[in-house]
């Protein structure tokens, strides 16, 4: 049964972000946007399409909607987190998360206010400042899956030519979760909640432990990495504005 709904949750998303499932026969709800909303977030939460919020509401612009502003969200029952990764990492047979108070496990990443809150299902357990990318090294934006981890590893970048060439060892408590953008601890800075990185996404070294051992997959004690795999998933991580 928990595959089962492991595989539909993923259907679903990959839907949602295609903009073309069919909607669910529920009642419709209202939706207060909140600061740092995009329809695209708002449709994930609910599990229905851009398009059909944009049909409900006849926006013509899926990027101009305000803070405040009450969307009608057609057939839907109550709001859901994502719960699978559209970054071509799949696990057909994620076992899924549950919990007594709350549900799946995902990391959301806002841009905006530059903070990474852990969930489970709904329920925000953990919120933390980050540094991401700056304007000349952007943080990519979606829904990943963290698809190794690692203790600790050196990290190395930039251009000398262009002079923020960088090279840092022994940096703590990495997530790796599309190509070479990761989610780990900075010990160079002290500056979070504002823009540092070359796309990373940088937490101080005690909260970056804390969503090391909380997210997936998880690392054996004595061992430096686990990759993510059907029986040791990774966690989703959705970054947006």
């Amino acid at each position: 049964m928990q595959h089962a709904k492991a595989r539909l949750g993923f259907i679903v998303l990959v839907l949602v972000v295609l903009g073309s499932f069919a909607e669910r026969a529920y009642a419709d709800t209202t939706y207060t946007v909140v600061h740092g909303d995009t329809l695209t977030r708002i449709a994930i939460r609910y599990n229905v399409s851009v398009t059909a919020i944009m049909q409900a509401n006849e926006i013509r612009n899926p990027n101009r909607i305000v803070e405040g502003q009450q969307l009608k969200i057609p057939g839907v029952s109550a709001p859901t987190p994502p719960s699978e990764p559209t970054s071509g990492v799949t696990t057909p047979d994620t076992p899924v998360y549950s919990s007594p108070t709350a549900g799946i496990k995902w990391i959301d990443v806002n841009l905006s206010t530059q903070t990474m809150t852990a969930m489970e299902g709904t329920v925000a357990v953990k919120t933390t400042l980050v540094s991401t990318g700056t304007y000349r090294h952007p943080t990519v934006t979606g829904v990943f899956r963290i698809y190794v981890k690692l203790r600790a590893a050196p990290m190395t970048g930039g251009s000398r030519r262009a002079g923020d060439y960088y090279y840092l060892p022994a940096v703590p408590n990495i997530m790796y979760f599309y190509s070479g953008y990761g989610i780990h601890g900075a010990y160079w800075h002290h500056n979070f909640g504002h823009t540092m990185s070359h796309g990373c996404i940088n937490e101080n070294l005690v909260d970056a432990k804390w969503f090391f051992d909380w997210a997936g997959p998880y690392v054996p004690q004595g061992v430096n990495v686990a990759w993510s795999s059907p029986s040791n998933p990774g966690t989703t991580v959705y970054i947006h504005y």
